[in-house]
């Protein structure tokens, strides 16, 4: 499991689409930027499918669909992962990259 303790969760039953669609845009930004940079392929088909992942379930919540608790919460957990332990990536190396939601500190 992860490392929130229950105490702080920063998303309610209905999860925070920005949080997973804003993680799912930060590795992809990541593997845009770095290239394949020594990771091999699974790690990258790794990263991809993650990114996938987080921004289907962004697009469920934003649409209303029905999405299993469990999925939530573990969407929302990887994606305050994802958020905060890659590196924030400066819009200056590339000016079209999107902002990504804020995320509380833990």
């Amino acid at each position: 499991m992860g490392h929130l303790s229950e105490e702080f969760i920063p998303w309610d039953l209905h999860g925070r689409p920005d949080i997973a669609a804003g993680a799912a845009r930060r590795i992809l930004e990541t593997i845009r930027l770095r290239g394949s940079g020594g990771a091999g392929p699974v790690d990258e088909r790794v990263m991809l499918g993650l990114a996938r992942l987080l921004d289907a379930v962004a697009f469920s919540l934003r649409r209303g669909d029905q999405v299993f608790t469990g999925v939530i919460s573990a969407a929302m957990e990887t994606s305050c992962d994802v958020l905060h332990y890659l590196a924030v990536i400066p819009t200056s190396a590339n000016p079209q990259l999107s902002t990504t939601p804020e995320i509380p500190e833990r």
